[in-house]
């Protein structure tokens, strides 16, 4: 995976802080995949979601930003397979 010190850009000094702090950081660490030790809490986490009623608690504002969170994961998976089959509609045969 490539880190932040490999990422090589003619740009000025301010601005490429700037891309760094801003953009390149919150990327890697909300793209990268989850390590094995935070795996116990993810599935701890989504058992309990599932297993009490916590979901009657959730406000309007998580509630949207966990709708907007499925749709693009949605949208990226679509994307991936029309990527995938090289054409918009169906599979070439």
């Amino acid at each position: 995976m490539a880190t932040l010190k490999d990422i090589k850009l003619k740009l000025s000094p301010e601005f490429k802080e700037h891309l760094v702090q801003r953009v390149l950081k919150p990327t890697l660490i909300e793209l990268s995949p989850p390590t094995p030790a935070e795996l116990p809490r993810a599935f701890k986490d989504g058992l309990k979601l599932f297993t009490k009623s916590n979901w009657r608690e959730v406000t309007v504002r998580e509630a949207w930003l966990n709708t907007l969170i499925t749709v693009e994961v949605v949208c990226w998976f679509f994307v991936g397979e029309v990527i995938g089959k090289g054409t918009l509609i169906g599979y070439q045969v």
